[in-house]
């Protein structure tokens, strides 16, 4: 049986027997014997197809009916009879958008065959809903891998070695900022090398709890109040190719559900409608989360769990990394020329070790920031250390307990189980003592305010690479 459904608008009641008789194992009908029983139809189903009899009672006759059905939704397939043959009434039905014309009374060979041509142009019309919203949703950023360091070095190992594997379950973990996106479309780019292949992006953090739904599935017309027509949802846009979905774990429980049921049968319904959609996809997940904890929590699905973290891609923060410093300057940098064409070509190497001190709590995100503030700034050809704001020179611990104290020591606990607490400590007194040191340039003068020996401060200074 063909997925279509058919509205059959025809007021005759044996060409209707006739009709469902021989075609009901072949396609979904609805019957309706007027123009307001067919709009009521419309606005409570899903319609592909319709056969509209010109000639019907009432006040409102079967060209009107088309006009109202292709205003309401362009993509539903129409065909047009009567028993009586106007050529006016033809050329008006192409003019509003009819695909094709039977005469009574109907040759079951001749409406089987006109059905099958309109099944045909209803599915370009359903593939060409699909790649428009395919253009309207893929960003064109940039998703190339920057780093030499042993760290990242191992990522683009990964990244290279899915190349082989389309279909592999890939959950990305790393701090926010630290460049989960840039590694999935990487991993898209490496298999769509040798053809078209959509790469989708969600993020689920941006979007409320109660639209997460209709944007993943898709909705059909009338699904909910202003559904005014079908919408096509990221899981059928990511058919053949990859679904990134950044932030799952702000996922709800009942959506988890769904898209556990989806990668395991690789089918689901839009919203408000019956029909079965096919898609395959690779889907890439990411998150800042630990979801190991949220299932001990149990605000995140085990099983779903498990059907993500087939091949795991762990991102460092940028402080663990901070050998690829000056290669991600330059990268933006230039990113920065062509975009503005400000002659700014470098970094100063003072900079660049003030910038190897740096905490970097927002990771590759903070720095790209920094580097497009000082490049806004600069007065020659070159980025320097003095336009750098006291908060980016110092880093973005909280200052004092103060009313922030419980959530500081809260955050701090973390940072000292994942880092280790010596890391965490240190990272401090380095914002500590440049903070200081940005409010006055005399060493002893910061050494007596910190209550430190001269001699100590010294060493302190050394050991903290703030020399």
């Amino acid at each position: 049986m063909s997925e279509y459904q058919v509205l059959l608008l025809e007021d005759d009641r044996m060409t209707v027997e006739r009709v469902l008789q021989a075609l009901t194992g072949e396609y979904r009908f609805l019957h309706a014997t007027n123009a307001e029983e067919a709009r009521t139809l419309v606005e409570s189903h899903a319609i592909d197809l319709a056969v509209l009899d010109i000639h019907l009672p009432g006040d409102c006759d079967g060209i009107e009916f088309l006009r109202w059905l292709k205003e309401r939704d362009p993509s539903i397939v129409c065909l047009m009879t009567t028993a009586e043959e106007s050529l006016r009434s033809v050329r008006d039905c192409v003019r509003l958008g009819a695909a094709g014309y039977l005469r009574k009374p109907y040759r079951i060979d001749e409406v089987r065959l006109q059905l099958t041509l309109a099944s045909e142009l209803r599915a370009k019309t359903t593939e060409r809903e699909v790649q428009e919203e395919i253009l309207r949703h893929v960003s064109s950023r940039p998703g190339r891998i920057i780093g030499s360091s042993l760290a990242m070095t191992k990522i683009l190992d990964q990244v290279a070695e899915l190349a082989s594997f389309p279909d592999t379950s890939v959950l990305i973990t790393g701090p926010t900022g630290s460049g989960k996106e840039v590694i999935a479309r990487a991993i898209h780019r490496e298999i769509a090398r040798n053809g078209r292949r959509p790469f989708i992006a969600v993020n689920c953090a941006a979007i409320p709890a109660t639209l997460i739904e209709s944007e993943l599935f898709g909705y059909e017309r009338g699904a909910f109040t202003g559904a005014n027509q079908r919408k096509i949802g990221c899981l059928e846009m990511a058919h053949g190719g990859d679904l990134f979905l950044d932030e799952i774990g702000e996922l709800s429980l009942e959506v988890q559900v769904k898209l556990l049921r989806v990668l395991q049968e690789r089918e689901f319904c839009r919203l408000g409608g019956t029909k079965l959609v096919h898609s395959r996809f690779r889907l890439i997940s990411a998150t800042n989360q630990n979801l190991e904890q949220l299932i001990a929590k149990g605000t995140f699905r085990r099983d779903l769990f498990w059907r993500l973290h087939v091949y795991p891609i762990v991102l460092p923060a940028l402080r663990d990394r901070r050998e690829d410093i000056p290669l991600l300057v330059k990268e933006f940098l230039g990113e920065l020329v062509v975009r503005h064409g400000k002659q700014v070509r470098s970094a100063a190497p003072e900079l660049l070790e003030r910038f190897k001190n740096m905490p970097w709590e927002g990771n590759v995100r903070e720095l790209r920031s920094v580097i497009e503030f000082l490049f806004i700034k600069a007065r020659g050809s070159t980025l320097c250390p003095e336009d750098l704001p006291v908060a980016d020179q110092v880093g973005s611990h909280p200052r004092s307990l103060g009313e922030e104290g419980p959530a500081m020591i809260e955050h701090l606990w973390e940072e000292a189980r994942q880092r280790g607490l010596s890391t965490v400590l240190q990272d401090l007194e380095r914002d500590i003592v440049a903070q200081e040191l940005s409010r006055t340039s005399l060493r002893n003068e910061a050494a007596s305010n910190l209550k430190i020996k001269p001699n100590t401060f010294c060493d302190k200074l050394r050991k903290l690479g703030l020399r």
